[in-house]
């Protein structure tokens, strides 16, 4: 019939179309994820273990999986017999459940739309856009709850703080973010020890950057950062050994290493006042994904939270593909789209599945370790 569309074309209102439009925008907003690069599917070979089942939805649960090494425990000398003698293979694990994620976006009115000139393909389009960038914005920042210790109620169980204090209620004007506090992370990484919160562990397992080097990547709440670069024993130290000129560390705020850490400032997260401690996946604005604040020992005193990740430290369950669907109301007068995701992530926290070690792994923070500072008055 003549001016009907070819039976080959796709219609601007088809679910294929805006899944299209929807899985572009996450491609692009996947390239400035400062996680992105982070994830993988060996424990060991990056800082967020991901594992995907297509065919889960809510409620599901997916099961990670994480293989020990040998210790030598067995080992015997001389003519002394081995049998029996040897060492458990060891086997750990953690789960995570599925939540079913769902973001609305009213369209608009269509009729409204069309009176400036944008045609409905081009309103369902935008809609599309909105929703993978709020999508992308609340998974940045469910990621920085989890770690941060909000998130799936999973409080740090490894925590450093200035002059060694024993809790957060503690803390004091002066106890900042210095080059001490630098050394005592960087060494407490090393040994698996002298921490303020938390027994003697197993060192954090590092991450290997491409060039084979072993680190862990430290990220710093903004006012650390500020009272890092503002601490005398720092500033000389950069002036002395990092590059001349406006590049210097002094006036730039790049990534920069220190000794086995790879130190970068986290943005303060900006959205909806009310719901401040990022506890729940639902219910609030995200409009900077971000490093929260703390409530000290009184009301008036906010505390940092930054923290320092090693290998494995998240695991994240993703199901079924984000899908985006769309609902006509009221006589085709309106409409709203969802984009709809199931996934979740929490701390990695490992069950031993027979012989565990010595320090144990069993329920602390398998690849965290957090640092709580003096904030400000509020």
């Amino acid at each position: 019939m003549a001016g009907a569309n070819p039976s080959y074309l796709v219609d601007s209102t088809s679910n294929l179309k805006r899944l299209e439009w929807v899985g572009a925008r996450l491609r692009q907003t996947k390239l400035s994820d400062p996680f992105a690069g982070l994830m993988g599917s060996d424990p060991t070979g990056s800082i967020i273990f991901e594992k995907m089942d297509v065919n889960a939805g809510k409620g599901n649960t997916v099961i990670f999986d994480y293989d020990g090494f040998l210790t030598g425990g067995g080992t015997v000398t001389g003519k002394t017999g081995v049998s029996g003698k040897g060492e458990e293979k060891r086997l750990f694990s953690d789960t995570i459940t599925l939540e079913r994620v769902r973001i609305p976006v009213n369209n608009g009115d269509p009729f409204d739309a069309r009176n400036i000139g944008r045609s409905d393909a081009e309103r369902l389009q935008d809609s599309g856009t909105k929703l993978a960038d709020a999508l992308d914005f609340k998974r940045k920042q469910n990621f920085i709850d989890v770690i941060q210790g909000t998130l799936n109620t999973a409080t740090p169980t490894h925590v450093i703080r200035p002059n060694s204090r024993a809790a957060k209620a503690n803390l004091v004007a002066g106890d900042v973010m210095d080059l001490t506090v630098l050394q005592r992370i960087s060494l407490a990484m090393v040994e698996g020890a002298t921490f303020d919160t938390g027994a003697d562990r197993m060192p954090l397992l590092p991450y290997r950057l491409q060039d084979g080097r072993a680190v862990y990547l430290a990220y710093l709440d903004p006012i650390d950062m500020f009272n890092l670069r503002k601490d005398a024993d720092w500033s000389s130290a950069v002036q002395a050994a990092d590059v001349r000129g406006m590049e210097n560390l002094f006036f730039t705020k790049r990534a920069f290493q220190f000794e086995n850490l790879i130190i970068s400032e986290l943005p303060r997260f900006s959205g909806d006042p009310t719901v401040l401690d990022g506890s729940t996946m639902a219910g609030s604005e995200v409009i900077v994904p971000g490093a929260r604040l703390f409530a000290s020992g009184s009301g008036t005193i906010k505390h940092t939270r930054s923290f320092i990740l090693g290998a494995g430290a998240v695991c994240y369950a993703k199901g079924s593909a984000p899908v985006v669907t769309t609902e006509v109301k009221d006589h085709g007068t309106f409409s709203e789209s969802v984009i709809t995701v199931h996934h979740n992530m929490k701390r990695t926290r490992l069950t031993p599945e027979g012989a565990d070690y010595s320090p144990v792994l069993k329920d602390i923070d398998l690849g965290i370790v957090t640092v709580e500072c003096y904030g400000r008055a509020s």
